[in-house]
């Protein structure tokens, strides 16, 4: 007999009921679709000057595991955090997420990292940033 799913209940998020310093390019942990059973990383890819006014949401972009056989190298970034591994950076699938699921910042992108990021977002979006 299967053992029976129990359903996960998500977090109400009120605003602004945060006071964290969040800059771009920083790695945060993050609670994925307001489920705490599902966190996750991701690099916030919004500005400084937006983030500066207490937003609700953020723009991010989502880390998942090291997978190196892709075709198209602007889709995908590899980088290294700190003692947690590689990872890779889903250019591709950037998405919002409230102020709150941000948990523990990590780490922050090195200049060079940043510099590529801001390259193939600019490619995908088909404007500068």
């Amino acid at each position: 007999m299967p053992e029976e799913i129990k359903p996960v209940e998500k977090k109400a998020y009120r605003w602004p009921a945060y006071s964290k310093n969040i800059k771009q390019f920083e790695i945060w942990t993050v609670e994925w679709r307001n489920n705490p059973n599902d966190v996750k990383h991701a690099v916030i890819v919004q500005g400084n000057a937006l983030n500066e006014a207490s937003p609700m949401t953020f723009l991010v972009c989502p880390l998942s595991k090291y997978y190196p056989h892709i075709r198209h190298w602007f889709l995908r970034q590899y980088i290294d955090l700190q003692d947690k591994g590689r990872y890779t950076i889903l250019v591709d699938n950037i998405t919002t997420i409230s102020a709150e699921a941000l948990l523990d910042r990590i780490d922050l992108l090195k200049l060079e990292e940043q510099q590529r990021l801001r390259r193939n977002i600019s490619l995908i979006l088909g404007f500068t940033i």
